[in-house]
């Protein structure tokens, strides 16, 4: 067989999933055109009211739990790679994906770059073409679930930071997330909870040669490089799925470039210069928070977020590298269902964010991690031998109490 002619689909690897029903359109924001793809369960067929009756019924639809709106990352991708998450609708709730402009199969405008459309490299945009979406397919005063991935997430911590809080928000739940560019960087060259400062020292010194090389980027010695990180960090499934395949077919590199940077494994641009980390405090909104453990978001992203949220409960996939949804289709699906679930039950925000795999730790890393970011290099820290130890003893407590719980039903 073919390299090329091999591939899985995201169909294929999602657990559980049923047929649903899609409905797709477009629509105008600042006069370009926008499109979206909404799931969800298939409508019950017409009934006849009776043996002879010519006149037929609907079953009532049981009451809708909120949609949710999925914001892709990028900047300047697009849903696809996403799409393993449309089996939420399976458990019977309305899922929203969309193209943000300029991305994917949304309208690309001759050039983002100059005045055709330079909102397209600005975060404030996506805040209000969100919103527009929300607005346009749910009604301004229908409640909702907001989920991004990756880039996604900047877009969904700056919509929750707005002032006032926008009143239809029921939850985050931030796949991949970062709260501040710099710190990203950072923590993917930390030599204990990094990724790449966990790679051969040669290979480590080859990464950065080229990163300061002008053209090094775009040397084939770099593409090589890049495929592999991709395949340790950023899609583990190997080969990649069409999703994901069709995902990076489509991304406009030059919002992607000015926006976040040549790579997923440096920072500039745009996003280079962005922090809402001081601010997060201001959010209430329970916020579940996802990464993998091959994520490029690294656990001292996670520590910050968690710290700085009010009410905000880490979940570590343990196949994982940045897309989740395909690395561990089944757990995330799971864990943001019963997060979803705990939200619209009427649960404290602080009951649905308790608890979490990564906890502990969270807890026994976070004094190593902070020294090692401030340069003591002469203090031990924390091996990821014992990371994973504390992960697994979190995640028998959580089984334990579920299994006390479930006792005292009985």
């Amino acid at each position: 067989m073919e390299r090329d002619a091999l591939s899985y689909t995201c169909d294929r690897l999602t657990p559980e999933l049923c047929d649903l029903h899609l409905t797709n359109g477009t629509m105008l924001v600042r006069g370009l055109h926008l499109r979206y793809w909404i799931f969800d369960l298939p409508r019950p067929a017409l009934t006849p009211i009776n043996q002879s009756s010519t006149s037929f019924r609907r079953p009532a639809l049981t009451p809708s739990l909120l949609p949710i709106i999925m914001v892709h990352g990028g900047p300047g991708w697009s849903h696809h790679y996403m799409l393993p998450l449309k089996q939420q609708a399976c458990r019977g709730r309305k899922v929203i994906f969309y193209d943000q402009v300029g991305a994917g199969l949304s309208e690309k405008p001759a050039s983002a770059a100059n005045t055709t459309a330079p909102w397209l490299l600005t975060i404030p945009y996506y805040v209000t073409e969100l919103q527009t979406v929300a607005d346009n397919l749910l009604g301004s005063n229908q409640n909702f679930h907001l989920l991004g991935s990756s880039w996604g997430t900047i877009v969904a911590q700056e919509y929750a930071l707005q002032m006032p809080p926008p009143a239809q928000l029921a939850s985050l739940t931030l796949s991949g997330p970062l709260s501040d560019g710099q710190l990203y960087i950072r923590s993917q060259w930390d030599a204990t909870e990094g990724n790449l400062g966990t790679l051969p020292p040669f290979t480590q010194e080859r990464i950065r040669k080229l990163e300061r090389t002008p053209g090094g980027f775009d040397s084939l010695e770099y593409k090589l490089l890049n495929e592999h990180l991709e395949a340790s960090f950023t899609v583990r499934t190997y080969p990649a799925p069409d999703c994901f395949k069709t995902a990076a077919a489509l991304m406009n590199s030059e919002i992607y470039v000015a926006m976040q940077g040549p790579s997923e494994f440096t920072i500039s641009g745009v996003l280079g210069r962005w922090s809402v980390t001081s601010q997060l405090h201001r959010v209430a909104t329970p916020t579940l928070l996802t990464h993998g453990m091959y994520d490029t978001m690294r656990p001292p992203v996670l520590r910050v977020l968690q710290r700085a949220l009010q009410h905000a409960k880490v979940v570590l996939m343990p196949h994982s590298g940045h897309c989740s949804m395909i690395d561990d289709p089944k757990l995330m699906n799971d864990e943001v269902a019963a997060f979803l679930t705990c939200v619209e039950s009427g649960a404290s925000a602080a009951t649905c964010t308790e608890g979490g795999e990564m906890m502990s730790a969270l807890q026994v890393a976070e004094t190593s991690a902070a020294r090692a970011f401030n340069g003591s290099m002469l203090e031990p820290v924390v091996p990821l031998s014992l990371m994973v130890a504390a992960i697994a003893v979190a995640m028998l407590g959580r089984l334990l109490r579920q299994a006390v719980q479930l006792g005292s039903l009985l």
